[in-house]
């Protein structure tokens, strides 16, 4: 750090540019740094740069986030990305999480009953336990266990879009505007049905200990020590469906530019 001298470096092969922006970021922990490249993952020595043990080559799989926990590294592969330049989200398998063993890198426990999606994991304070979720469940596995892992809760989840405080204002101001009291029906009609069912993409942990999961248009509160889910909300996409135009059209029709740019901030 003074003089920007290279005291030592370790080169590894590069996912898929594709997906250059998912993968894993380096850890360090205490001493030991940990790096991932395609299929393995490696530990070293932070002082010297050595190299104090690769773990077996994972078969298949981008590996995409690394968490120290204690006594183990907690590994993760694949999920819902985001690539480079594209405008959908790709769900990239296979989908799994793997717990090594700090000291030598070897394998304490496998969890691969994951479906359509894995998100980030996060560790849960005084419960010996990490929280992600997949498509349908916000999922915690014990820390202890070994082998072949199962959940230690599972809570069912499925994001749908629900009429928030700010649609039904839009539907208010849409009915005293008389006319277009069609639209607004149309609206409430378009709050379900599977077109608008998520895919949770990031689990956040507050300073209070409390979840948020993200999905790609939702928000949902998740507090681990209830196992309840305490909140849910949706947000609509930029640029988006006619009908949203239409509302904005008569925002700003019955309340002036200020309350369009409420809405739109």
């Amino acid at each position: 750090m003074n003089t920007g001298e290279k005291k030592w470096g370790h080169e590894f092969k590069c996912v898929p540019r594709e997906f250059k922006r998912a993968a894993a970021g380096i850890v360090i922990d205490g001493g030991t740094v940990f790096a991932s490249g395609v299929s393995k993952v490696v530990a070293i020595d932070k002082a010297s740069g050595t190299i104090k043990w690769e773990s077996k080559k994972v078969f298949s799989g981008t590996i995409v986030q690394l968490l120290p926990a204690p006594n183990q590294l907690l590994v993760r592969l694949g999920g819902n990305f985001l690539p480079e330049g594209q405008k959908e989200w790709k769900l990239e398998k296979p989908l799994r999480v793997l717990s090594l063993n700090k000291a030598d890198g070897t394998e304490i426990w496998e969890f691969k009953d994951l479906d359509d999606g894995i998100t980030n994991m996060q560790l849960i304070d005084g419960q010996d336990t990490v929280m992600l979720a997949d498509a349908k469940r916000l999922i915690g596995l014990d820390l202890n266990g070994a082998g072949k892992m199962k959940e230690k809760f599972s809570v069912p989840l499925e994001f749908k879009r629900k009429v928030g405080g700010g649609e039904a204002a839009m539907k208010i101001g849409l009915g005293a505007l008389g006319g277009l009291s069609g639209l607004a029906k149309g609206v409430a009609a378009s709050t379900s049905g599977k077109g608008l069912l998520d895919i949770p993409v990031n689990v956040t942990k507050l300073d209070n200990g409390k979840i948020v999961v993200r999905g790609k248009q939702h928000l949902l509160g998740f507090d681990p020590a209830t196992q309840s889910i305490a909140w849910s909300t949706y947000y609509p996409a930029p640029g988006a469906a006619s009908w949203e135009m239409g509302m904005m059209f008569a925002l700003t029709a019955f309340n002036g530019l200020s309350a369009n740019a409420g809405y739109s901030s």
